[in-house]
């Protein structure tokens, strides 16, 4: 029995659930997940103990928002895949195709590419000069960063990067250089490119290939 001079008994804030809504809006999956977990770790406590803890709503909050969170998340990263990092590493086919005669799906990888005559003679020379592709692999050595490092989207995504490859061809191993443009400055018109601005073919005994050709300018 309680006196008028005793404080009334308050069932205080599950400490669960203010974890998991701070964890349900964290920076990565894994605390989004752990929102959702703390969440119902929250309910079960609060179920456990009536009337001692209570944040049985903001538990609720920390799942739906964890679970939203961790779908934004898994989805963005399926669209990265699929849409950004396949085109990354498609220097390679593209340019099989192109020696196949499939000049849209070569070009198709350009922010800018050249005319089709142009884009024409730059695909037979490869193949006069090495003839078919029959495979690829990515050259692991280091390139050089002619980028600004602070050349950032968002402060930690790149603008824009180099990639390297090795060309494999019957008779010849020819490295080939790409130069991939996630996003444009505003001052070079701005907006999200996602696509290369050139690739370079080296050789060293007949003369690196470039495409699109230096001396063509970007419309």
């Amino acid at each position: 029995m309680t006196t008028a001079d005793e404080p009334p008994n308050r069932a205080v804030i599950s400490p669960w659930a203010l974890v998991g809504v701070l964890c349900s809006v964290g920076v990565c999956p894994v605390f989004t997940i752990a929102g959702v977990l703390l969440g119902l770790r929250a309910l079960v406590e609060i179920r456990a103990h009536p009337g001692q803890i209570r944040g049985r709503g903001l538990a609720w909050v920390a799942i739906v928002l964890g679970l939203l969170v961790t779908g934004i998340w898994l989805g963005g990263a399926v669209w990265w895949q699929v849409n950004v990092r396949s085109r990354m590493s498609g220097v390679p086919a593209a340019v099989a195709a192109g020696q196949r005669g499939d000049i849209a799906e070569f070009t198709g990888i350009f922010e800018y590419p050249s005319d089709p005559a142009s884009t024409g003679t730059f695909l037979q020379t490869i193949t006069d000069r090495y003839g078919q592709m029959h495979g690829s692999a990515h050259d692991t050595s280091e390139v050089k960063e002619e980028e600004d490092k602070g050349d950032q989207v968002f402060g930690f995504l790149p603008a824009a990067g180099d990639f390297k490859w090795v060309l494999l061809y019957d008779q010849h191993t020819i490295p080939v250089t790409g130069r991939f443009v996630l996003f444009r400055h505003a001052d070079e018109g701005g907006g999200f490119v996602n696509r290369f601005d050139w690739i370079r073919l080296h050789d060293e005994e007949l003369g690196d290939l470039v495409y699109p050709s230096p001396s063509e300018p970007n419309p």
